[in-house]
C-alpha cells in the first residue's frame, strides 16, 4: 500500500518560486519609491525647469530718491516672456541695483526699467541756456551737437575788454524762432550748452548779466594761442 501517493501534491509546491515572486515584489517597492523621489525631486525644482528670464522683485519697500540695496532685491526665474523680464539673474541686479526709484515700490512687486533713474552722482556737466542774438551765434551755423566758444565784450571805449568765458562746450540744443513777417531781422535764439567746468560756468553768467556775448562755432579749431583775455589798447 502506497501511503505517500496523498502527500504528492505537496511536494509538488516548489518554494524556490515563492521566494522569487517576494523578490520581485521587494525589488517593485523599491522602483515605486525610487521614482515616487524622482517625482518629488523634479517637482520641488520645477520652478527653475524651462526658465526663460528673470524678474526683479523688491523685498521691502523702496521709496523715491534713494538707492536701491542689493538686499531689497530678489530675482524670480519665471518660464514665460516678459517685457520687465531680463534675460540673466546678473542682469536683472545690475540693473536695478545702485538705481533710483521715482515711485514708491511694494513689497512683492515687480521693479520696472520705468519707475528708475540714475543717481544724481554729480558726474554729469552744467547745464545752461541763454538767449542772443542770431548775428551773435555764428548766423545761424550752430546745432546740437556743436562745440563752441563763449565769448563776452566788457567795457566801453578804450577800456573795453574780450573776454573767453569757455571753450569747446558741447552745445545741447538750439531754438531759433520761426520766420514771418513779424520776425525781426535779428531774431534771439536760444542755446542751451553743457559746461564740466564750475568756473566756466559762473564766468558764463557773469558775462550774461554785463554786456554783449558772442558764440563761436568751434568745432575744428586748432587750440587756442591767446591767454583768454583781449585788450585793445595793450594790443593783446
Amino acid at each position: 500500500m502506497k501511503t505517500s501517493t496523498p502527500f504528492r501534491p505537496l511536494r509538488e509546491i516548489r518554494l524556490p518560486k515563492a521566494k522569487q515572486r517576494n523578490g520581485t515584489i521587494a525589488t517593485l517597492a523599491l522602483a515605486l519609491i525610487a521614482l515616487g523621489a524622482s517625482v518629488y525631486s523634479i517637482t520641488s525644482n520645477s520652478r527653475y525647469l524651462g526658465v526663460t528670464s528673470y524678474l526683479p522683485v523688491a523685498t521691502s519697500t523702496i521709496v523715491p530718491g534713494v538707492e536701491i540695496q542689493r538686499s531689497q532685491v530678489q530675482i524670480e526665474p519665471v518660464t514665460s516672456r516678459s517685457p520687465l523680464a531680463y534675460s540673466s539673474a546678473f542682469e536683472a541686479l545690475s540693473k536695478v541695483v545702485g538705481e533710483v526709484s521715482t515711485a514708491v515700490i511694494a513689497p512683492g512687486s515687480i521693479i520696472s526699467q520705468g519707475e528708475l533713474s540714475r543717481p544724481k552722482t554729480g558726474s554729469d556737466d552744467r547745464i545752461l541756456s541763454f538767449a542772443l542774438p542770431l548775428s551773435h551765434a555764428a548766423g545761424g551755423l550752430i546745432s546740437a551737437g556743436d562745440r563752441v566758444d563763449i565769448l563776452a565784450n566788457e567795457g566801453s571805449g578804450t577800456n573795453q575788454v574780450t573776454v573767453a568765458l569757455a571753450r569747446g562746450v558741447k552745445v545741447v540744443s538750439v531754438t531759433t524762432p520761426s520766420a514771418s513777417l513779424s520776425t525781426p531781422a535779428d531774431p534771439n535764439v536760444t542755446i542751451t550748452v553743457a559746461i564740466s567746468s564750475s568756473t566756466a560756468t559762473l564766468m558764463v553768467v557773469n558775462g550774461l548779466t554785463s554786456n554783449s556775448i558772442y558764440v563761436i562755432l568751434a568745432n575744428s579749431a586748432s587750440a587756442p594761442n591767446d591767454s583768454g583775455i583781449y585788450i585793445p589798447s595793450l594790443g593783446q
